[in-house]
């Protein structure tokens, strides 16, 4: 599995969790 994949997967799995902070924050706020 070249290493560009897995750099991807890391990535995306960063973004889904940051989105998922940024909702959690947006419901604590309001």
């Amino acid at each position: 599995m070249p290493l560009d994949r897995i750099d991807i997967a890391i990535l995306e799995a960063l973004h889904r969790m940051a989105d998922i902070l940024r909702c959690a924050d947006m419901a604590w706020i309001s």
